[in-house]
């Protein structure tokens, strides 16, 4: 690392609060083959996870790989909520899509990760590495494994206007490269709601830029203990309920699905 970028991070760290993430975190370095780093995060996090329709993933064969689709409404901590709630509903190995800096900061997390650039300048560079991070999730899907995706990249936030109404806590604009990703191997697609909110701060700074809600971020992380998430099962999609659609139509179908289960719906 340049010195430039050495003395960047050294002023960055304390305002973004990651020497106390890590130090809250550190727990995680018990990780072993007897204690998951799943397990430890619950408990770390004091995490009681509930799920709405379980029933729905007995229709979905999973050895053959799949996709979860999820909203992002708290960062960080999807991460450990929606990894933990994978690897108790499926025998099959899991890993999540996720911002390639989040293994930089949380080395614990690297092993469950398919690491992708939303936050480089646009341009070959990180056109290069996102195609790398298609072709790892595409051998890791061929082996049978399930992956978490968050189509909107960045956490939610109050949006003036949405898919889900006006004034709505909700996801930013989706991304449709899952639905590419699915099609392209055959696969089924779950949409999977999560539950929760960041505390209001977080809200205030993110109305100033996307860059401010990301340096909250690891914050919100060390603040989300003792909560209760809620994760309800959309209705399964097969490839060949979607093989004739138009990516973006799939995506719209499945972020429809997901916050209609939210509600209790379909």
């Amino acid at each position: 690392m340049s010195s430039s970028k050495t003395k960047v991070m050294s002023i960055l760290r304390p305002v973004m609060g990651i020497r106390k993430m890590e130090v809250f975190l550190k727990p995680l370095d018990a990780v072993s083959e007897d204690v998951s780093l799943f397990d430890l995060s619950t408990k770390l996090f004091q995490l009681e996870i509930v799920t709405n329709g379980i029933d729905r993933l007995e229709s979905v064969d999973m050895t053959g790989g799949c996709v979860m689709v999820a909203n992002h409404p708290r960062g960080l901590l999807d991460l450990f909520a929606t990894g933990a709630w994978l690897s108790e509903n499926t025998t099959q190995p899991v890993k999540c899509m996720a911002n390639k800096i989040i293994e930089m900061f949380i080395p614990a997390l690297k092993p469950y990760l398919v690491p992708v650039d939303n936050m480089g300048a646009r341009g070959q560079g990180r056109s290069s590495f996102n195609r790398e991070a298609f072709e790892d999730a595409k051998s890791f899907l061929l082996s049978g494994g399930v992956l978490g995706v968050c189509p909107a990249g960045e956490v939610a936030s109050f949006r003036f206007r949405s898919p889900e109404g006006w004034f709505r806590l909700s996801d930013h604009r989706w991304s449709s490269s899952f639905v590419g990703l699915a099609f392209e191997l055959e696969l089924p697609i779950v949409p999977i709601h999560v539950s929760g909110r960041n505390r209001m701060s977080y809200y205030l700074l993110r109305l100033f830029g996307k860059v401010f809600g990301r340096l909250a971020n690891f914050r919100e992380l060390v603040a989300s203990r003792d909560d209760n998430i809620v994760i309800s099962v959309g209705l399964p999609l097969s490839f060949e309920q979607y093989k004739d659609l138009a990516f973006d139509d799939v995506a719209s179908r499945v972020r429809e699905n997901l916050y209609a289960a939210s509600r209790g719906g379909q």
